[in-house]
């Protein structure tokens, strides 16, 4: 069992994450290039997808949102993978909003001189009937480049799967209860927060 921390960027950008991760970027990430890649093993065949999405200024909920969109990416692909001649992709950037604000920032990276509003959207949705396939997908690597963009790789292998049927119902419960330690709250900060990059890889999912 790997020893975790438990991160905190501001109150606002709350990640699992080993205490060696901080200060790195993506320079060393095993499963580059997006999409989906399979391979064999004894216990059956593993599946990996990566999904990417920029980071327009370092501020911690931008990274949040990047990693919502990269994440929605990676299951897409996986979805299309196992059957892509049912998948729904509603590719319709009107929708769903991830966040809109003013970002101020200038060339060299300090005080805003120059103003740029970014409405960063869900690339694409699927359809209820094909969600279901993305079951025990795990979080098998992440980075963020400070600054520039975030990676983040799922992973289903047979280990996976089983834990995902077996720990269902357990899982719901910890999410739905509001008194429940995993529950998630979010909260907005006022103005940009940085944040150092950082690297995280699990080979033994």
């Amino acid at each position: 069992m790997k020893k975790l921390i438990f991160g905190v960027f501001a109150g606002s950008l709350s990640i699992l994450l080993p205490a060696n991760v901080f200060a790195q970027g993506c320079s060393n990430y095993k499963y580059g290039g997006t999409g989906v890649k399979a391979f064999p093993t004894e216990e059956g065949p593993k599946i990996v997808s990566t999904g990417k999405a920029a980071v327009l200024i370092d501020d911690v909920e931008e990274v949040q949102d990047a990693y919502a969109e990269a994440t929605l990416n990676a299951k897409t692909e996986i979805v299309k993978w196992y059957n892509s001649s049912e998948i729904t992709d509603e590719c319709t950037r009107s929708n769903n909003k991830l966040s809109d604000r003013i970002l101020s920032k200038n060339p060299d990276g300090k005080s805003g001189s120059y103003n740029k509003t970014t409405a960063k959207q869900l690339i694409c949705g699927t359809t209820e009937k094909t969600s279901g396939l993305v079951k025990g997908a795990v979080t098998v690597e992440q980075c963020y480049q400070k600054g520039k963009y975030v990676q983040i790789t799922l992973g289903i292998s047979p280990k996976t799967l089983k834990q995902a049927a077996g720990l269902g119902d357990n899982i719901k419960f910890g999410v739905d209860d509001p008194k429940s330690p995993n529950t998630v709250r979010s909260s907005s900060s006022d103005g940009l927060v940085p944040t150092d990059g950082f690297y995280y890889v699990d080979e033994d999912f």
